[in-house]
């Protein structure tokens, strides 16, 4: 069992995939279980819209109780067609569309946009050669999650140590957000 960090962490998830994914990489990172609150996903309709509604309310849920608590939230939701700064744009959208100010450098609110799906990330880590440019969700069925987050943690940490590692443009991105929670 890990030790705990003595954050808690906020998981907003697009779907199962996104959310298995983000959790066991949290717990790669050093986050116990009990640290990581799953939020619900989205059984019915968009779940990248449930993410763009929920995200404001979870980013001000932060905010109350970031004076008082160690807190972070990881947002997972894929890109599809758009490009990674323009999910960001849409979330960003939801804060001001909320009277919320947008995000702060020194927040710990991080987020995970992998171009189309999180299966095109978990398909690159294992070595199947795929890009940005095509839907890739097919080549990822039989994937083990916990195998791919742990590769997703090792590419990570390379990367922070100034080390080549390859990576997708949108993984290169969520090194970047992954410098905003506490533990990494």
């Amino acid at each position: 069992m890990p030790a705990r960090s003595g954050v808690r962490v906020a998981l907003l998830a697009e779907d199962v995939a996104c959310r298995t994914f983000g959790k066991r990489a949290l717990l790669e990172m050093g986050f116990a279980r009990d640290e990581i609150h799953e939020l619900p996903i989205q059984n019915k309709g968009s779940g990248k819209k449930h993410v763009t509604v929920e995200y404001p309310k979870e980013v001000k849920q932060l905010r109350r109780k970031a004076s008082f608590q160690r807190v972070a939230l990881l947002v997972v939701t894929d890109v599809d067609e758009l490009t990674v700064k323009q999910r960001a744009e849409q979330l960003a959208e939801s804060l001001s569309q909320n009277q919320l100010p947008k995000r702060d450098d020194t927040e710990a609110i991080c987020l995970w946009l992998p171009k189309w799906h999180i299966q095109t990330w978990m398909a690159f880590l294992a070595g199947i050669e795929v890009t940005e440019d095509e839907d890739a969700k097919h080549k990822a069925r039989k994937l083990e999650l916990k195998q791919m987050a742990l590769e997703f943690l090792v590419r990570y940490r390379l990367w922070r140590r100034n080390e080549e590692v390859a990576a997708l443009p949108s993984m290169e991105a969520a090194f970047i957000e992954t410098q905003r929670l506490p533990t990494s």
